[in-house]
């Protein structure tokens, strides 16, 4: 047994079937769902709406086409589908308002078929084809929906503004119940709701040019402002760059110059420390030079020292023995003058020569201790500078190198 399908596109809402057209080799059946109603004729005769399950043997199988031979089933068997539940048409309409302007829209109806109503459909399918669409619904009732509704609605609205309000879907809705009743009724239809969709009228689309052209001038508006600003930060981003290149191309020549510096810098450094390891040697030099001349300076003065020494030594020998050769030669006077006394020898001219020889003598010493004195002076001289003896002939002090005849 196959299955059997009626509603074959959502634009479907009924179709009347005759039953003896389904001639197949297997039983046909037909589930129906909770939305879906059947409603059978046999015969002239209209049954009950059947719904929600399903029929089996609807048409189709080897005992439907025995039953015909034998004349056993009945010559007229039809069956009447439709939705029982809610469906939406929309009817389109153009007409105008009291200020003449232009109003174009859609109504929409929203129609149920219910399950006692169904039969009526057999209106609709004796005059035209036995399946009816939603535009099929719309063609019946498009000229009903324009002469008894729209146009005396419209026709008493004075304003645009009127049509946005919600008091004008409630007068659509009334009107649509009272004058649709008739014709929805003869097809078997009953209304729930009804309300208009229009489109935009000459009124609104010149308010929405406004509203477009105000739009359009501040978006200009702010797209000059925007293309300035941009043009400002594009200057501004120039300038910066360029700045930056400059300062890019000093610093450039900034560290060449250092480069240069530092290079010249370099060569004075390596100069520097030539000069300062030639100051080093110099100055090495100039103190093993300094330290040779101090020492033979030292050594020079010890053996000036000693040489002073055994002067001072051998003036002072020399002294002594002048001083013992006078008091020897006193010593012998007298003992000449005492043998002269002893033999009456003692004349004037004997002690003149004596005396003279005395006074020789005496004039010898005192040169000597003259001399004594000098060179005791002499050595007792010190320099005004280092404060170290020295000599009445010295011209320069061998000590501190002092000049004593400044």
């Amino acid at each position: 047994m196959s299955k059997y399908h009626w509603r074959e596109s959502p634009d479907v809402v009924a179709r009347l079937v005759n039953l003896d057209k389904i001639q197949t080799y297997f039983s046909r059946q037909v589930t129906l769902k909770p939305n879906e109603a059947a409603v059978f004729l046999v015969e002239g005769k209209i049954g009950n709406a059947i719904t929600g399950k399903t029929v089996r043997d609807i048409g189709g199988g080897f005992s439907r086409f025995l039953g015909d031979i034998l004349k056993l089933t009945a010559d007229d068997r039809r069956i009447i589908f439709a939705m029982t539940g809610p469906m939406d048409i929309w009817i389109p309409f153009n007409s105008q308002i009291k200020d003449g302007s232009a109003i174009k829209g859609h109504l929409n109806l929203r129609l149920q078929i219910s399950e006692d109503n169904i039969p009526k459909l057999l209106n609709i399918f004796s005059n035209q084809s036995s399946v009816l669409t939603r535009d099929g619904v719309v063609k019946i009732l498009q000229t009903e929906v324009n002469s008894r509704l729209i146009e005396p609605v419209f026709s008493n609205i004075e304003h645009n503004d009127e049509l946005r309000q919600n008091s004008f879907q409630s007068i659509i809705e009334s009107i649509a119940e009272t004058e649709l009743r008739p014709i929805l009724s003869v097809i078997g239809m009953k209304l729930l709701s009804a309300f208009a969709i229009i489109g935009k009228t000459d009124y609104e689309r010149i308010l929405q040019l406004r509203a477009e052209m105000r739009n359009a001038t501040q978006i200009e508006g702010e797209n000059a402002k925007a293309l300035a600003e941009r043009i400002e930060i594009r200057e501004q981003s120039m300038l910066r760059r360029i700045e930056c290149e400059v300062n890019i191309a000093k610093a450039k020549a900034r560290g060449e110059v250092d480069v240069d510096l530092e290079k010249e810098l370099k060569d004075l450094r390596v100069k520097e420390a030539h000069w300062q390891s030639e100051l080093n040697k110099l100055r090495e030099k100039s103190e093993i030079l300094k330290s040779i001349n101090k020492n033979k300076t030292e050594n020079a003065m010890k053996l000036f020292e000693s040489v002073q020494e055994a002067k001072r030594l051998r003036i002072n020998n020399q002294h002594s023995n002048e001083k013992e050769i006078i008091e020897q030669q006193n010593i012998f006077q007298e003992k000449m003058m005492q043998l002269a006394a002893q033999n009456d020898a003692l004349d004037p001219s004997v002690m003149n020569t004596l005396l003279e020889q005395q006074s020789a003598q005496k004039a010898i010493g005192k040169g000597m201790n003259h001399l004594q004195s000098v060179k005791s002076e002499t050595l007792d001289l010190n320099c005004q500078k280092c404060g170290k003896s020295r000599q009445m002939d010295w011209l320069l002090c061998p000590y501190c190198g002092h000049d004593f005849r400044g």
